[in-house]
């Protein structure tokens, strides 16, 4: 009986459930009910009554309406430190699976009041709590553990408190638009990689002539050719020098998703992605020229923070359906805004 009427209570509130990156707390959103504090108040609110009523003590009467007024100030009070606060999710930068996600969230009061032990956090776990003096902002983070690549959606955020007295507890719930991109775990192949096809001889030793990197600065020879003479160092008295120049030797790295067939014939979709995602960390950390190529996509050889940026995410996004990755929230129609205030 209970189960089905908490079912029945979540489905009422998915249903109400507003989904905004920034949202203010309202009433018709923000929910009230006794803790089990509360209900332990209640039930002694309730003997005391009717103890004073069967022995006709006034001392009891008084004692016993006290307690309800003090119990019905701290209902309103309770309900109202929730109200009118404004919070806000923000993006933040990709995580590698089996990290924790810290999402950003700035929290502030739209009103006049100071508001106390602000709980924020997911689905019914507050994380932090929070004192938010009026028409200041703070910011926190919400931590999630993502449990496989891709987008990650979030949890609906949770707003929470029981201040001042703790018998109440008030909350509201919200969903963001922004999602967050995993990548996968990076592992390290437990086998030699040059001996499966990957090109990895771009080693910063083994260099030859060429005319796309600058090198080093050796004395002019004849037949230099004018357009490699060091002019400003001649310019400065310091005689005539050439600069050389270099490229790497061999061809250019390329990471193929089928060139761990020969190792890995049972064609572990996650394994070999985590291992092509260490050879590109790899790969950046030494500056090395590389591409990619999965089953139907292909990044050419290139180099760079936005070339390796792109590489993850098509590992993260492999065999997954693509998903809206704009993090900026879409307008909203004049009857959404007036809902979301």
């Amino acid at each position: 009986m209970i189960k089905h009427l908490t079912n029945r209570f979540d489905n009422f509130v998915e249903q109400r459930l507003l989904v905004a990156n920034s949202v203010v707390t309202h009433h018709k959103r923000t929910y009230i009910l006794p803790n089990r504090f509360g209900y332990l108040l209640l039930i002694i609110i309730l003997l005391m009554l009717i103890a004073a009523t069967n022995y006709q003590n006034s001392l009891a009467f008084v004692l016993t309406f006290m307690l309800i007024a003090i119990g019905h100030n701290t209902l309103v009070i309770t309900y109202r430190n929730l109200l009118n606060l404004q919070t806000t999710i923000l993006p933040t930068k990709p995580i590698y699976l089996g990290q924790s996600l810290h999402i950003p969230v700035k929290v502030q009061s739209l009103n006049s009041r100071d508001h106390f032990s602000v709980g924020i956090g997911h689905h019914k776990i507050i994380q932090q709590l929070l004192n938010l003096p009026s028409g200041k902002v703070v910011q926190t983070e919400i931590e999630y553990q993502p449990i496989k690549r891709g987008w990650f959606k979030p949890e609906r955020f949770y707003l929470a408190t029981t201040y001042p007295l703790g018998v109440f507890r008030v909350w509201s719930w919200f969903r963001c638009q922004h999602q967050y991109l995993v990548y996968p775990k990076p592992e390290k192949p437990p086998f030699d990689v040059q001996q499966l096809g990957y090109l990895s001889d771009l080693d910063s030793q083994d260099i030859k002539a060429g005319h796309e990197d600058f090198y080093s600065i050796r004395e002019y020879q004849a037949g230099d050719a004018r357009r490699d003479i060091h002019w400003r160092a001649y310019a400065k008295g310091q005689g005539l020098a050439t600069k050389q120049f270099s490229e790497p030797k061999g061809q250019l790295a390329t990471l193929d998703y089928r060139m761990f067939d020969s190792v890995e014939p049972y064609n572990r979709v996650e394994l070999r992605l985590s291992w092509l995602c260490y050879l590109i960390r790899e790969a950046a950390g030494s500056q090395t020229p590389f591409g990619l190529s999965l089953p139907g996509q292909n990044f050419p050889p290139a180099q760079g923070k936005e070339h390796v940026e792109h590489c993850l995410q098509a590992l993260a996004e492999f065999g997954q359906q693509k998903q809206h990755t704009n993090n900026a929230a879409p307008e909203l129609s004049p009857n959404q805004e007036r809902v979301a205030k």
